[in-house]
């Protein structure tokens, strides 16, 4: 990966990392912890955000501002399960996973705590589903942590970081995404 690209090829690679289902898969649906609505899609997204996607694609609209209990306890959730399999939400999700990619870049550059291209992609993935809370932790990181060097951000995000998203995760799924997230960035 050259040092020098463009924030939008930046953009790019963070989009085609996580469109090859390192969070999800276009047809997840999973519950919220801590709210109980339904995570949807390839970005892992819920609440507003799933709300539009949902608005974007055909008959989605029947699934938003519905409860995972509801949805499961209707057998709404198979619908929507097949809903999200479909062509036109995978063209749908990819334009708000681009949309995403697009926001993090600006976030993560907006400061100057990663100049690193890899780097940049590396937090970017962790963005899904949270920008705010990875740049919040990129901006804890002790000075004596290199974070333009992705050996050591990949070691300081697998050790130090606490997912906030409405999933929780065990450290075992911190480290094993990681170690996705790493291998991705790292073929790059």
């Amino acid at each position: 990966m050259s040092k020098s690209l463009s924030k939008q090829e930046i953009s790019k690679c963070i989009k085609n990392g996580i469109s090859s289902k390192i969070w999800a898969n276009y047809d997840t649906v999973k519950v919220s912890l801590t709210n109980g609505f339904p995570i949807i899609g390839v970005g892992c997204w819920y609440g507003d955000r799933a709300d539009n996607i949902l608005n974007d694609i055909n008959d989605g609209h029947k699934y938003m501002d519905t409860s995972y209990k509801e949805l499961h306890k209707s057998d709404k959730l198979n619908e929507l399960i097949c809903l999200l399999e479909t062509n036109e939400s995978y063209l749908v999700q990819d334009k708000h996973l681009s949309e995403d990619a697009d926001h993090c870049v600006k976030r993560i550059t907006h400061h100057d705590h990663l100049v690193d291209p890899k780097c940049i992609v590396y937090a970017g993935i962790w963005c899904v589903p949270d920008v705010e809370s990875v740049i919040s932790f990129i901006k804890t990181i002790p000075e004596d942590i290199d974070k333009n060097d992705l050996e050591s951000l990949h070691q300081y995000f697998i050790e130090n970081f606490h997912v906030d998203s409405h999933v929780s995760y065990t450290r075992e799924e911190i480290e094993s995404l990681g170690g996705e997230i790493y291998n991705y960035v790292a073929s790059l």
